[in-house]
């Protein structure tokens, strides 16, 4: 017979080995589970790195062309820019460049330079008759429109009966017209040059003589042109153009080049107003072609036109220029005046060692008197043509002094 304590144990014992296999069970299948949900995340956590990395590696691309397409495009505003700056370079090149034009002189052609800026096509020596034909061609045009044909008629039958009533007398005629060729022949002889722009506006010069001359250049100022060059002793030479006296609407601001003369009529012969420094500024109220009228302070009068200049800096370089000039003469005349001082001393020394050799009266003779004298004196700038300047004068002593004339 069984022990029931026997038979309750072994239940127990049953049991108690079913749960620990159910544990185990549990168990296993927690770790499976558990593996299982690592790989998974695992392969997901890879996709996606290699998801981000394919990402990258497009943005990388992306970003690449985008450089590319800014250096190229950075390089053809390169290109652009540098074709701007060639043609800007082209168009200011153009712009600073005078025209040169061509001039017959004395069976040669001469080039002269426009600088006028008014855009000069021809220039040509003409007889001065050939103007006042074309001037008295153009007068009879304008005031013989109104003339009718029967006038002209009477005039033709006037004309008929002049020459048969003045048949007997061909030896005055032929005087007379011995007399007309004379006057043709000295209007001939007259020259004037033409400037002619190139919307016909034409500026007439007189008494213009070019031989010799280099540097020929058309300048322009204030409206009026005229003509310089430079002879072979290297001084500058003007000319003109014809032109009456205008009245500027406003003033225009110039500075002086030169120490100059302010008169009270537009001829060096006009009564002397006062002076200007060089590189004073003065204010332009009309003129000649020749004489501008200006003021400056409280003095109104006229200007030689050639001191006077619109670019600021071409007065202050003459000024510079003058006062290295000037130093540059200060400095010879003081070497001028040293080497005499010495030459002078050196007489003395020797006159003096003869004098104490022979007799006691020579001494008072041959003394110096100890006073400065004139080594030297030079001329410098006629500033508008009436002999205005100034003289530099080197003493003995080494001073310089300046004297107007």
């Amino acid at each position: 017979m069984m022990n029931p304590y026997g038979k309750k144990l072994g239940s127990v014992l049953l049991a108690a080995l079913l749960g620990v296999s159910g544990l185990s069970n549990a168990f296993v299948m927690s770790a499976y589970a558990e593996e299982t949900q690592t790989e998974s995340v695992t392969e997901a956590v890879g996709e996606a790195a290699e998801e981000m990395e394919a990402a990258a590696e497009t943005a990388a691309e992306a970003e690449d062309a985008a450089e590319e397409d800014l250096t190229a495009e950075a390089e053809t505003e390169d290109a652009a820019g540098s074709e701007d700056t060639a043609e800007a370079e082209t168009e200011t090149e153009i712009e600073t460049e005078a025209p040169q034009l061509e001039l017959a002189v004395d069976s040669e052609t001469v080039i002269v330079t426009d600088a006028t800026g008014l855009g000069i096509v021809s220039l040509t020596f003409v007889t001065a008759a050939d103007v006042f034909s074309a001037e008295a061609g153009t007068a009879e045009n304008e005031t013989s429109g109104g003339a009718s044909s029967e006038e002209e008629a009477s005039d033709e039958d006037a004309s008929e009966e002049t020459e048969a009533e003045t048949e007997g007398s061909e030896d005055t005629e032929d005087a007379s017209e011995t007399s007309e060729a004379e006057t043709e022949a000295s209007e001939d002889a007259e020259v004037v040059l033409l400037a002619e722009e190139a919307n016909g506006t034409v500026h007439t010069f007189e008494d213009v003589s070019l031989t010799g001359l280099s540097g020929l250049t058309l300048v322009e100022k204030i409206g009026f042109i005229f003509l310089k060059g430079t002879d072979e002793a290297g001084d500058e030479k003007y000319f003109y153009e014809t032109a009456e006296e205008v009245e500027l609407e406003t003033p225009v601001t110039m500075y002086t080049v030169g120490m100059v003369n302010i008169r009270e009529e537009a001829s060096g012969e006009s009564t002397l107003l006062g002076t200007a420094d060089r590189g004073s500024e003065v204010e332009v109220l009309g003129g000649t072609s020749s004489w501008f009228r200006v003021t400056q302070g409280d003095l109104t009068g006229y200007v030689a036109a050639r001191y006077l200049t619109a670019d600021a800096g071409e007065a202050e370089a003459a000024v510079e220029a003058e006062a290295t000039a000037r130093a540059a003469l200060e400095a010879a005349a003081a070497a001028q005046a040293a080497a005499a001082a010495q030459a002078a001393a050196a007489a003395a020394a020797s006159s003096s060692s003869s004098s104490s050799s022979g007799s006691p009266s020579s001494s008072s003779s041959s003394s110096s008197s100890g006073g400065k004298t004139e080594v030297s004196r030079e001329a410098v700038d006629d500033c508008d043509g009436s002999g205005h300047g100034y003289y530099i004068v080197t003493y003995s002593d080494g001073s310089v002094d300046y004297i107007d004339y």
